[in-house]
């Protein structure tokens, strides 16, 4: 009977000792620590309303560089209005 507790015990110190190995590494292959690197880009920034048919809207925001590309810009609306709202970057 104590052979069985004994090999019982080594089994749960053993799968422990791996759980806790695959929580560390899960945790460091998390993709919040492999940040892109930051682009600094510079241009005209325009917002474009839109509004459809079936009443739903839409806010665009571009920035286009001096080339003529115009790029997407993907922002956080809750962030944006926290932060004042795009106009309040004009009066900067």
């Amino acid at each position: 009977m104590k052979e069985v507790w004994k090999k019982h015990r080594i089994f749960c110190i053993l799968s422990g000792a791996f759980i806790v190995l695959v929580l560390l590494l899960g945790d460091s292959l998390n993709s919040a620590y492999a940040q892109e690197p930051v682009v600094e880009l510079s241009g005209w920034f325009s917002t474009i309303w839109g509004d459809s048919k079936d009443g739903r809207s839409s806010i665009t925001y571009t920035l286009t560089g001096e080339n003529g590309q115009r790029t997407l810009l993907l922002l956080d609306e809750t962030a944006v209005k926290e932060l004042g709202g795009v106009l309040s970057a004009y009066s900067a």
